[in-house]
């Protein structure tokens, strides 16, 4: 959760921090405030470079998401051979959605990362970027969905969900727990 977080908030600054021609007349207007005059070319590429470092940043939460998503898929096929899956049909269904945008997302993803050394032609890099944005949009729609559900969840049928979430542990565990202390 936390590095879908970090990966949905990196996307929103990028958006909204890190415009190239903004930042280089940031960086004009700070060079003139101490008494220096920046080359044009030289506050542009400084932009681009904080850009550049900022977007690392994200690039690294990717890869990190593309392995836990892979750790994610083995665990509930390792649990499915065990156990009948215990949720409603369209909730499993709507995860089933979700998984597989996750991983069109992961490959578009790392797709995008390799494109130099893997000689994409820009048809195929501009597809893979459509791609990789329409799969932002539904993860932020599912990401407010699931907030939703988890919500109603908490305060309906399964209160104690989101400790149980933190911990792994139901809410009973705890309060027998309590109990006998």
């Amino acid at each position: 959760m936390l590095v879908v977080f970090g990966l949905l908030a990196t996307v929103f600054a990028r958006d909204a921090f890190f415009k190239v021609k903004k930042n280089a007349q940031f960086f004009d207007n700070v060079a003139v405030t101490k008494g220096y005059a920046l080359d044009p070319n030289v506050s542009l590429a400084l932009a681009r470079e904080s850009k550049d470092r900022f977007w690392a940043v994200h690039v690294w939460l990717g890869y990190i998401f593309c392995f836990l998503l892979v750790l994610r898929c083995v665990s509930i096929f390792e649990s499915q051979k065990k156990t009948a899956p215990q949720e409603p049909r369209s909730l499993r269904l709507l995860y089933n959605l979700a998984y597989g945008i996750f991983i069109i997302m992961a490959l578009s993803g790392l797709t995008l990362n390799l494109s130099a050394n893997l000689n994409l032609s820009t048809d195929v890099h501009d597809w893979t970027h459509s791609l990789h944005e329409w799969g932002f949009r539904f993860v932020l729609g599912f990401a407010v969905l699931h907030l939703l559900g988890v919500l109603r969840a908490e305060l309906g049928k399964q209160p104690g969900i989101v400790s149980q979430m933190i911990h792994g542990k139901k809410l009973q565990q705890i309060q027998n727990a309590a109990k006998k202390d």
